[in-house]
């Protein structure tokens, strides 16, 4: 079993909230024994860092996807690189990248964490990767 885990950055810290996490990614997983359940994820701060601390609680395997920041635009970008602060050029759509790059890895569900009152851009693209897909998506604090 493959669970794709997405969400923002800024999930809250606290116990409660990085609880609900441990809850949604075990209800997901179902009955299926620890030794045969993948947790994926992007290695993100926040919901993506409490889903890989969940899935080693749990028992599961965490399979991490981080971001391509620090590679160029590809040839299909339709924007331009963009300078951090530090003065080093990094694409911004590095992040949808990385959500296709789960989605085409394969998943049996998507848990995608939401925060009212935030954009959760990434979060939405990857949820909509994934429902294009066919991938069932679980929505934990969406409106």
């Amino acid at each position: 079993m493959r669970i794709l885990v997405t969400g923002t950055r800024d999930w809250p810290k606290d116990t409660q909230s990085r609880a609900g996490i441990l809850v949604a990614i075990s209800d997901a997983a179902g009955d299926t024994p620890a030794a045969e359940v993948t947790v994926v994820h992007g290695g993100a701060r926040g919901v993506d860092t409490f889903a890989h601390q969940a899935a080693l609680i749990l028992g599961f395997t965490p399979e991490v996807h981080p971001a391509p920041w620090n590679a160029p635009c590809r040839d299909g970008c339709k924007h331009k690189p963009r300078k951090h602060p530090s003065g080093a050029e990094y694409c911004p759509a590095a992040g949808n990248y990385r959500n296709q790059e789960m989605i085409d890895a394969g998943a049996d569900v998507c848990v995608a964490f939401y925060v009212a009152g935030l954009a959760c851009t990434g979060t939405s693209d990857c949820d909509q990767r994934a429902v294009k897909a066919g991938i069932p998506v679980v929505r934990i604090g969406a409106a």
